[in-house]
């Protein structure tokens, strides 16, 4: 009867579509040397039976080199079958656990003979469902590789043309207003600014400006700064923050009764701040700044020793107007 059932076990083979030429051309395809299993019998088995269930199972095609069986060993690191065996007086049963590839899971299979069979031919039969087990894995493994897509051949990295930075320059031109913190009087007057596009987040800015006030005496205020503006946002909503070298140049004129006199003085400080500039077009839009400055020393104004007023080095700056870009 074991040999009508390794019969029975062999045609199934064929049935689920699994010939001798498909596993040749598998192997061919997959490695050059023939498929490997290692089992594991545990508890160990007679030499007899052992070879038995090997041969068996690496001549389930007739010819060994479509599949070749052999005894595990602990340095073995490909296929592997485990097989667990156990008898009692009512039958003999066989576990065959086969660990699949690519983290497919185990396969289990449980086998059940009469404790009064054959032995050979029961190891046979064993053989006979190991090789069932191989080959139909062969064949899954030659579908999945049919379905997943073909490998993209490796691309070298080709040095790419880096886009040069723009260069260009920003033109700033409006209205200046300068509040002392302390006193309050107010300066009013013009400005205009340069800043170099360098293509970086730094850029190098220069302004020059003039200003007239009547409190605490009459003065002209030439101001010169000189800095960078770190760039925080690109147009059209162009956002910097700008810190300068400032420099300030005062005339100033007073009078007290019939005495009048004139001077001049120089002061020099840091200005810092941010610049709003908002692009209505391509190159031309509108310009806001606030800035805080700190210029030294303070002035006190005197007429012929008389005090008339007093100038704090702590400002506060403000500008709207134009800006174009070239």
């Amino acid at each position: 009867m074991l040999v009508d059932v390794s019969a029975q076990l062999a045609a199934g083979l064929v049935a689920l579509g699994v010939s001798s030429e498909m596993v040749s051309a598998r192997s061919l395809e997959r490695q050059s040397q023939t498929p490997v299993v290692f089992v594991d019998v545990s508890p160990p088995l007679q030499d007899g039976h052992e070879s038995e269930l090997l041969q068996s199972c690496s001549g389930v095609f007739g010819e060994p080199e479509y599949l070749a069986c052999r005894k595990k060993s602990d340095a073995d690191q490909e296929r592997e079958v485990r097989i667990r065996w156990e008898e009692t007086s009512a039958e003999f049963d066989v576990i065959i656990e086969f660990r699949r590839s690519e983290g497919q899971g185990n396969v289990l299979r449980v086998l059940s003979f009469d404790p009064a069979s054959n032995p050979i031919e029961r190891w046979r039969s064993v053989g006979l469902v190991v090789a069932a087990l191989i080959s139909s894995e062969m064949v899954h493994e030659a579908r999945r590789d049919q379905d997943s897509p073909p490998e993209q051949p490796e691309t070298i990295a080709q040095d790419l043309p880096i886009e040069v930075a723009r260069r260009g320059l920003y033109f700033h031109t409006g209205g200046l207003l300068r509040q002392d913190v302390s006193s309050g009087h107010l300066a009013g007057g013009g400005s205009m600014r340069g800043t170099l596009i360098t293509g970086y987040a730094w850029e190098p800015t220069l302004s020059f400006g003039a200003l007239a006030a009547m409190e605490p005496a009459a003065q002209l205020v030439l101001r010169q700064s000189l800095g960078v503006a770190l760039r925080l946002h690109a147009e059209p909503m162009r956002v910097s923050f700008r810190m300068e070298a400032l420099a300030l140049v005062t005339r100033w004129s007073a009078s007290s009764g019939d005495s009048s006199e004139h001077a001049w003085h120089g002061r020099f400080g840091a200005a810092v701040g941010p610049t709003l500039d908002l692009f209505v077009s391509p190159r031309l839009g509108f310009a806001f700044s606030v800035m805080g400055t700190a210029t030294f020393p303070g002035v006190h104004v005197q007429v012929r020793d008389q005090r008339v007023g007093s100038s704090s080095p702590f400002a506060v700056e403000s500008s709207a107007g134009l800006v174009a870009r070239f």
